[in-house]
């Protein structure tokens, strides 16, 4: 399945034949590298949620290289999106980023007309509903993707969620809390469940074994936690912080993937391709938010760039888009599930950050290409057309 992504990328790709190969190939090595491969075998959903994740990329290419939408590209984005989405509550996340993409151009190219008998108000208003009828199909698959994640996460199993809520607020929030009691009263819990911050459901001061609990479980949401952020912004900076340390982490390091026959020794982690783990495992976290950043920057530059070809300009959006994945995919973690378990959670996120990469030396190149393409006088002076 990786291959037949990594052999459509070749086809919707811009450019020389090389290129494409390259890039393709690229995001076939991330597919490939260690810290990712481990977890095609997982019994989860995180198998399905990367290769549908791989597979939007060259599904948004194809949507985006004409310039404008059509129904079969707008059908293939929203089944992959479906399928990232159902595969693991914590994708609902990419739902922002989505709709930026399948909003981003129109369905159909608007016709431009002019007519000097109408007042000066008209043309802005009749150019707001142009743009709004040209949207209209990606509108339907906007609130159709919205329909389907609201099913997701409102039938997911009732035991997980609460694991993920205990995670969230014993393994996150109060672990750096300076008043665990006021914590919870904030959250709406019980204050005499403080003495169980930094815990885990199976520990053996979890707050699971106490009576406490059963109202904790029935008081406490997701949404709970989402207002208690709000309302302590302040406590989104360790937050934060732990999160970039569970990005550069990129792997678990506490099981072995060889059986014990295998003649490895115990524990031993298989590393036979670390190309991206070796550039983005025990980064400087600095340096990740720097990366995240200028993957943002290059790719709305290189969409905006009105003199690349459509194609070309597709490059930039996926750039954008893989950028606003991995930040909306990041916060989802952090306040969904927060610390515990942190690799796996941050899996999706690493992936997509790991994606600006190929995409951003696509969207150099060709930048670079035009810019060496464009005719000269014997000065050195850039011809610029009328």
């Amino acid at each position: 399945l990786v291959g037949l992504v990594v052999a459509a990328l070749v086809v919707v790709l811009p450019g020389r034949l090389a290129l494409r190969v390259t890039i393709a190939s690229l995001v076939g090595l991330l597919a490939a590298d260690s810290m990712v491969a481990q977890f095609f075998i997982s019994p989860y959903s995180e198998p399905l949620e990367l290769l549908g994740a791989l597979a939007l990329c060259p599904a948004l290419l194809a949507m985006w290289r004409r310039g404008h939408t059509t129904w079969p590209s707008l059908a293939a984005v929203g089944f992959l999106a479906t399928v990232v989405i159902g595969a693991k509550t914590q994708a609902a996340a990419l739902l922002p980023a989505l709709v930026v993409a399948v909003l981003w151009l129109p369905h159909h190219r608007p016709r431009r007309r002019r007519d000097a008998s109408v007042p000066s108000d008209w043309p802005r208003l009749r150019a707001r509903l142009q743009w709004s009828a040209a949207r209209l199909p990606g509108l339907a698959l906007c609130a159709l993707l919205f329909g389907v994640t609201a099913y997701f996460v409102g039938t997911g199993p009732v035991g997980l969620t609460q694991q993920d809520v205990y995670a969230e607020v014993f393994g996150q929030i109060l672990r750096h809390s300076d008043d665990p009691a006021a914590d919870l009263r904030s959250l709406g819990a019980d204050p005499k469940l403080a003495d169980a911050a930094g815990t885990n459901p199976e520990s053996a001061k979890a707050a699971t074994l106490r009576p406490e609990y059963l109202k904790f479980r029935e008081d406490v949401t997701h949404a709970d936690i989402v207002k208690f952020y709000v309302t302590h912004p302040l406590r989104l900076i360790p937050t934060a912080g732990d999160g970039l340390t569970g990005v550069a982490h990129w792997r678990q390091d506490y099981l072995g993937s060889y059986l014990p026959d295998s003649g490895e020794r115990p524990g031993a982690i298989e590393n036979r391709i670390g190309v991206y783990g070796g550039i983005f495992r025990n980064a400087w976290q600095p340096l990740l938010v720097i990366f995240w950043l200028a993957t943002l920057y290059v790719g709305f530059s290189t969409a905006r760039h009105r003199s690349l070809g459509s194609e070309e300009q597709a490059l930039g959006r996926l750039a954008v888009f893989v950028a606003l994945g991995s930040f909306f995919e990041f916060w989802a973690v952090m306040i969904s599930v927060g610390y515990p378990d942190l690799y796996k959670h941050m899996v999706l996120t690493n992936v997509l950050l790991a994606l600006g990469l190929p995409v951003m030396i696509a969207c150099c190149w060709v930048r670079l290409r035009h810019w060496r393409a464009r005719p000269r006088t014997s000065e050195g002076t850039t011809v610029v057309s009328a």
